[in-house]
C-alpha cells in the first residue's frame, strides 16, 4: 500500500468542502508520480485529472483505493475493489463502529468481512490516511503533509485529530505516517518505507 503505483479516489470532488477534494489535492501537491484515477459519476474531470464513473470503469490495475463516501455506499465499493483486484484500501469514511450505534457496528462488520474474504488490507475506517514521503504518496486529506521534510521517522497515530501534527511537523524528517483511527489496519510493522 505504501508503494502503490496507482491510486483510485472514490468520492473525488472539485468541491473544497468535501474530503475527496483534499485527498486529490494531497496526491497532486505531494508529487505522486503514479497513476491517479478520480472516481465520481457526475464529473468528467477532478482537479484537471480525467474522472471515471465507477471503479469498474478505471482502466488497468488499481493498487490502492481511497474511499471518501457516505458509509452506506462503502459495501458496494468494497465489492468493486474485490472484483477489480485492488491491493489495499484506505477508508477515510466515518459512520461505523466509532459512532457507538449498532447500525454502524454492523456496517463495519459487513465491510470488514467483505475485505477479509477478498484478502484486501484496509486502513480505517475513519482514518486520515497514509503517507509515504519517499514515494511522494500522500494518501490523506491533509495536503500539508506534502510539505514535511523527508527523512526516516515512521509515525503511527490512533487519532484522526493527530493530523494537526502535520501542520507543525515540517521540521521533523518523516518517512511514513499511518493513522489507525478505526482500529482496523494492516500491522504497523508490515510495510517497507523505501
Amino acid at each position: 500500500m505504501f508503494n502503490a503505483r496507482s491510486v483510485a479516489v472514490v468520492g473525488a470532488s472539485n468541491n473544497e468542502r468535501k474530503l475527496g477534494f483534499h485527498v486529490m489535492k494531497s496526491l497532486i501537491e505531494g508529487g505522486y508520480s503514479g497513476s491517479i484515477f478520480p472516481v465520481n459519476p457526475g464529473k468528467g474531470e477532478i482537479l484537471g485529472v480525467r474522472s471515471y464513473a465507477s471503479l469498474m470503469h478505471v482502466p488497468g490495475t488499481v493498487d490502492l483505493c481511497i474511499i471518501s463516501l457516505p458509509a452506506g455506499l462503502v459495501p458496494g465499493i468494497i465489492r468493486d475493489c474485490a472484483e477489480k483486484d485492488v491491493k489495499g484500501i484506505v477508508l477515510i469514511t466515518a459512520g461505523f463502529r466509532e459512532i457507538e450505534d449498532e447500525s454502524g457496528g454492523r456496517l463495519q462488520d459487513e465491510i470488514m468481512d467483505l475485505a477479509d474474504k477478498a484478502g484486501i488490507p484496509v486502513i480505517g475506517p475513519n482514518t486520515f490516511g497514509i503517507v509515504n514521503l519517499h514515494a511522494g504518496l500522500n494518501a490523506s486529506f491533509t495536503p500539508e503533509f506534502s510539505r514535511v521534510r523527508t527523512g526516516g521517522i515512521r509515525a503511527t497515530s490512533r487519532a484522526t485529530g493527530a493530523t494537526g501534527t502535520g501542520r507543525r511537523a515540517s521540521r521533523a524528517p518523516l518517512a511514513n505516517w499511518l493513522s489507525v483511527a478505526g482500529r482496523r489496519a494492516v500491522g504497523s510493522g508490515s510495510y517497507d518505507a523505501q
